[in-house]
């Protein structure tokens, strides 16, 4: 039995393939199939976010070169975004590099 809700995914999965959500008692809140059926599981604590007009929103951020590069949303009706969820992507520009209007 976990102490908290927690989500079971695999370490080099993808768009919410092979995710499994449980909560605090052990019962299953959601599960997603897919291709990474034999890969390493990692656990994290699930932390759930508030819905706006139906959705759970999901935010996740790149890193290139050690430096943050962009941020994306991904929407679903359901706790587990997939592929077909839509997806909002945005760049991260140095002030020097966006176009100031006045």
């Amino acid at each position: 039995m976990c102490i908290r809700d927690s989500v079971e995914k695999p370490i080099s999965g993808r768009i919410g393939m092979n995710v499994t959500l449980v909560d605090a008692g052990g019962a299953e809140l959601g599960r997603s199939e897919g291709r990474f059926t034999e890969a390493v599981s990692i656990y994290q604590e699930l932390l759930r976010l508030p819905k706006r007009d139906d959705y759970h929103a999901i935010f996740g951020g790149w890193i290139i070169g050690g430096e943050a590069a962009g941020i994306g949303i991904r929407e679903d009706k359901t706790l587990i975004t997939g592929e077909e969820s839509p997806f909002s992507a945005m760049i991260l520009v140095d002030d020097d590099q966006f176009e100031k209007k006045e």
